[in-house]
């Protein structure tokens, strides 16, 4: 009997490890493309468009305060972690910002990521 548990228990442990693995694979090649954030939990970032290209570049436009502002910047995605450095276009300060969001949805017309604070963004696929 023992020996039952003790296999039951392991298949299920082996069994939600590998649902969690699944969880956390994302396809970076649905990344590449034009996206607009169409619902952001932070100010300042519903309606920009976000441009990923395949070779780990980014860059982002919006608009601040009635003005047009561009960032540049490269992104990894590795598992459910999607990292970026991005800064101004065109400035070579160093001035770069570092984050890092979990990835919970992605598919070929829509990206969601959670940061740090919980705050949720959602993503649209330009067509």
């Amino acid at each position: 009997m023992k020996t039952l548990i003790a296999a039951l228990v392991s298949l299920v442990a082996v069994a939600g490890f590998a649902a969690a693995e699944d969880k956390e694979k994302f396809d970076a090649k649905k990344l590449v493309g034009k996206w607009t954030v169409s619902k952001a939990e932070e100010k300042g970032f519903e309606g920009a468009v976000v441009e990923f290209t395949k070779d780990g570049k980014v860059m982002l436009s919006l608009d601040v305060n009635g003005k047009s502002l561009e960032l540049e910047g490269t992104y990894k995605l590795e598992g459910d972690k999607f990292s970026r450095k991005i800064g101004l276009k065109g400035d070579t300060s160093g001035k770069e910002k570092e984050a890092t969001d979990t990835v919970t949805k992605l598919t070929d017309d829509e990206f969601v990521t959670v940061d740090d604070k919980k705050r949720e963004t959602t993503f649209k696929k330009k067509k």
